[in-house]
């Protein structure tokens, strides 16, 4: 940081603090305050006996530049140096630096009060490119973007089926998938499940050869319609555990219970 000092109560310019500036009284007949900067020694127009005079060519006062800063170091002043600034007045011990980050007024004589104008540096220039709707925090860089394909809906589930979702375009997720290999029935004069055909009902005598070609028709026509039923996504509830299982089920896939009345 840059600063601009000046004396308080005084209608004389400013000085530029772009380097290491030493203030002190003039070691001559005079009671001038100077300020010496790295190319030059300047009277800060004022007269004040109580500042100190260089000692061992140590300025009693020495301001100094930093990157975020303005360091003031009191090296012996015989008056003391105190700070003032927004957050309250503090003293600066003989030997000790304090920092300044804001405007400040600096008491090191009985007449002589200085005031330090600080310069805060700009930051670097950020170019934001496109539209921005929300807040631009410099050095956060999180990526907060979601990509989807056109016309997909997230959070499918597939139940019955092995395969990790996929996403492409014209898909609509939240469905359900419903394993269409379900193809058990009920035999209600065995009481046991099948799939094709009842296996006690083939074994008994011919008598029975009509209950086998109905039950073979039965699964015939419930395959040709259990895709397209199990494609809609169609369930309903168990008439004896009431959970809720695919439409096209003959026996409950929870309690085994037959699903025909």
């Amino acid at each position: 940081m840059k600063g601009q000092l000046s004396v308080v109560d005084q209608r004389g310019g400013k000085l530029a603090v772009d380097f290491s500036t030493e203030i002190y009284r003039d070691s001559g007949e005079t009671q001038q305050i100077l300020a010496e900067t790295p190319d030059r020694v300047v009277s800060l127009g004022i007269e004040d006996a109580t500042v100190s005079r260089k000692k061992q060519g140590v300025a009693p006062l020495v301001l100094t530049p930093e990157a975020d800063h303005i360091s003031v170091t009191n090296n012996g002043n015989a008056n003391g140096v105190t700070v003032v600034d927004a957050n309250g007045t503090s003293d600066i011990a003989d030997g000790h630096m304090a920092t300044l980050r804001s405007d400040a007024t600096l008491e090191i004589g009985f007449r002589t009060t200085l005031r330090l104008e600080v310069e805060r540096t700009a930051g670097p220039e950020v170019t934001v490119e496109g539209d921005v709707s929300g807040n631009v925090v410099l050095g956060d860089h999180v990526d907060r973007s979601t990509t989807v394909g056109d016309d997909n809906v997230l959070n499918r589930t597939d139940v019955g089926g092995d395969g990790a979702a996929e996403v492409g375009d014209d898909n609509v997720f939240s469905r359900s998938s419903i394993d269409t290999a379900e193809t058990t029935s009920f035999c209600n004069e065995h009481n046991r499940p099948y799939d094709e055909v009842c296996p006690s009902c083939t074994q008994e005598a011919p008598a029975t050869q009509t209950n086998v070609e109905s039950q073979r028709h039965q699964t015939n026509t419930r395959e040709r319609t259990s895709g397209t039923r199990a494609e809609s996504g169609e369930t309903k509830y168990c008439m004896h555990c009431g959970e809720s299982i695919p439409d096209v089920a003959a026996v409950c896939p929870e309690c085994g219970e037959s699903q025909q009345l």
